[in-house]
């Protein structure tokens, strides 16, 4: 890829990721259905993966930089999906901080999770 594609990728990349952290947010945070976001969930995180990894390599990445950052973007995608829950009552969305922090109750709502 010549310096100009490169130069060009750099807008465009935090264009599309500007977007997604907006549509996500707001889809998340006004949305209260959460059976959809259930379903939505996992096809977006793994798509976020999916995208950082193809601008990664476009930028012109060495294969085998690749070999780090892969398992590396393939590690957070699997804490986004496993650390955040959704309240079948509110629809909140619920992170947890740690693994051990298991909460029996949303924070929001107090329904029992």
């Amino acid at each position: 890829m010549t310096s100009d594609n490169i130069a060009l990728l750099y807008p465009v990349f935090f264009g599309i990721w500007i977007l997604l952290t907006l549509l996500s947010a707001g889809f998340l945070f006004f949305n209260k259905n959460a059976a959809l976001k259930r379903r939505i969930w996992p096809a977006f995180v793994i798509s976020i993966g999916v995208l950082f990894l193809a601008f990664t390599a476009a930028r012109g990445t060495p294969p085998q930089s690749l070999l780090v950052i892969a398992p590396v973007i393939a590690l957070i995608t699997f804490l986004n999906l496993r650390l955040i829950k959704f309240c079948d009552s509110c629809g909140a969305t619920l992170t947890r901080q740690s693994r051990s922090a298991k909460s029996a109750s949303c924070p929001k709502c107090g329904a029992a999770l």
